[in-house]
Formats: C-alpha cells, structure tokens, sequence
C-alpha cells in the first residue's frame, strides 16, 4: 500500500524538478523527432547541385537536338533517364527540407519549454495543495502506482510544442 501523502509529495518533488529544469523534457522530444543525423544542410546543399547540374544536362541534350546533332530516339532516351534521375533528386530534396523544418519546429518548441518553465518556476513555492493540484493537471501528469513502483508521466499539449509563440 502506498501513502497518498508520500505519493503527493514523491509526485510534487519531481514535478518541481521537472520544471526548474526541463531538459530532459526536450531531450526526449528532440530524440522523438531526430530521423537519422548527419548534416541535413550539406546534403539539402549537395542535391540542389545535381538537381542543377542535370536540369543542364537536359538543356545540353535539346541544344544539340535542335542544332541537329542528335536523333530524336537519342534524345529521348537520354530525357527518359535525365527524368527518372530528376524526379528521385526532387523527392529526396523535398524530403530533406522537410525534415530540416521540423527539426527547427522542434526546436524552436524546446525554447518555449524552456521559457514557459522559467515562467512557472517562479511561483511554485508558494503554492498551496489546490495550486499543485492545478499545475499538475495542466501540465498532464499522470501518476501510476503498482506494487511499490512508481510511474510519474507528463504529457505536454501538442498545441503548445507546435504552434508558434504559444504562450500556454
């Protein structure tokens, strides 16, 4: 049997820790969010490259079959290719900047973490029972208790790590 009384302040403390310091907060949202590494600007950088270097290709190949100095089955092999190529270059850039923006939604989300904690950092002392009770509910936690174990959970509203200048 657990105490409701040692359970409120164990659920308290770290409450209190979580929000003086919400790093592994944002941690765990930058890890949930990262999709391989690398240098995602590097490669962004590289594909833009080929992608310019075989949209020239494709005015090399028409300004030859307009001078006459490759059939028209020549060229439109080489198109076929330099398209199929084209497409997957695109896709893949698409993708990569994609990618790259929810990095910086993610974190541009952690700062307002970090700021809203500040924000709530200061008042936390003086709260009474009802005031816990309040910012625990509107920060999500949820707390399971089996055989002497412990869960403390807190889910952070999606609208606020998402929408810019949330000021939840």
């Amino acid at each position: 049997r657990v105490s409701g009384a040692w359970l409120e302040g164990l659920v308290w403390s770290h409450v209190v820790e979580m929000v003086r310091d919400p790093s592994e907060i944002i941690a765990d949202l930058e890890l949930n969010t990262r999709t391989g590494g690398g240098d995602i600007g590097k490669e962004i950088e590289r594909l833009r490259s080929e992608t310019a270097k075989a949209e020239q290709e494709e005015e090399r190949l028409l300004a030859l079959y307009r001078r006459g100095t490759i059939r028209v089955e020549l060229l439109e092999a080489e198109m076929s290719k330099l398209t199929t190529s084209l497409d997957g270059l695109r896709k893949r850039l698409l993708a990569l900047e994609e990618q790259r923006d929810q990095e910086r939604q993610v974190s541009a989300a952690g700062d307002r973490i970090r700021d809203y904690c500040l924000k709530m950092s200061v008042g936390l002392e003086g709260l009474d029972g009802e005031g816990k009770k309040a910012l625990m509910s509107r920060l999500g936690i949820k707390v399971m208790a089996i055989k002497g174990d412990v869960m403390i959970t807190a889910e952070i509203d999606p609208g606020f790590v998402l929408n810019e200048g949330s000021t939840a």
